[in-house]
């Protein structure tokens, strides 16, 4: 793999959009903020963007020497993608985790696979809450809860690089957590486990982003906080998509799909599988 430091970058960029016909500082200005963004992980509104623009350049005319057209263009596109995903990540603690489950309990209710779960719409919520607890609670010990900071989304992993014990008292916790659908969780289990992968993975046990703050791109930027890792170690992920909008999010950050399952009632969960990078 062929690898620049960020001023060669930074400078052949800014050749390309002299070459176009931009003038010496409207192509400094594009340049220098597509390469930040790219070294802030939004590839997105990064360098990828410089086709888009050198194709401005050549279809408008009008834009020729217009030192703040372009770059204001270019500035402005950046600087909403900012403002929308800029989130501080921290390792969660214990002292993290009835947030963490209520807040993985509101984003995933309503799903088709928890109204299955819970038929009662209203228990559904405490009952999932109470469910998600003891998962956090294992994957604190044992796992990678990453947590936005304002508490708005949360993503959370287990390292499935070696075997790690069950939760502590699970069956009799589930039993109280959830009752009296506890059985319809156990079946959910034996899904999951029966579509497992054997090989060592990371697997991606939740991503949640809070109702109120869906639209943000929380849930690329927690996915992007944990690849980089993965990347940086040679270690592949997996999870489950649990409907056609999670699963399309996963789709684009480089995960393949597997053969779906699905629950007594049809509803599907996609097996995913991302390589590292």
């Amino acid at each position: 793999m062929l690898r620049f430091s960020h001023e060669t970058l930074r400078d052949f960029v800014t050749r390309l959009f002299t070459a176009a016909g931009a003038s010496s500082d409207e192509a400094g200005v594009i340049a220098a903020s597509l390469v930040e963004s790219s070294l802030r992980g939004y590839d997105s509104h990064g360098v990828l963007l410089a086709r888009w623009y050198l194709g401005q350049i050549k279809n408008g005319e009008r834009l020729k020497g217009a030192v703040f057209g372009l770059a204001s263009l270019a500035l402005l596109v950046i600087f909403a993608w900012r403002v929308t995903t800029d989130a501080t990540i921290r390792r969660a603690t214990s002292d993290d985790a009835e947030q963490i489950a209520a807040l993985i309990a509101v984003a995933f209710t309503p799903l088709p696979a928890v109204a299955w779960l819970v038929p009662d719409p209203t228990v559904r919520l405490p009952i999932m809450t109470a469910n998600f607890r003891i998962l956090v609670d294992h994957a604190i010990d044992y796992g990678d809860v990453e947590l936005v900071e304002d508490g708005s989304a949360v993503a959370v992993w287990f390292p499935r690089i070696e075997p790690i014990p069950e939760p502590i008292d699970y069956e009799r916790r589930l039993t109280i957590a959830c009752d009296p659908w506890a059985d319809r969780f156990r079946l959910l289990d034996e899904l999951f486990e029966d579509n497992h992968p054997t090989e060592p993975h990371h697997h991606g046990a939740f991503l949640a982003v809070h109702p109120d703050h869906q639209g943000r791109s929380l849930g690329s930027t927690l996915l992007r906080h944990h690849h980089a890792a993965l990347d940086a170690t040679g270690t592949p992920a997996y999870l489950e998509a649990s409907s056609p909008g999670s699963r399309d999010l996963y789709l684009r950050h480089g995960y393949q799909t597997r053969e779906p399952f699905t629950l007594p009632d049809g509803t599907p969960f996609w097996p995913m599988w991302r390589d590292p990078r």
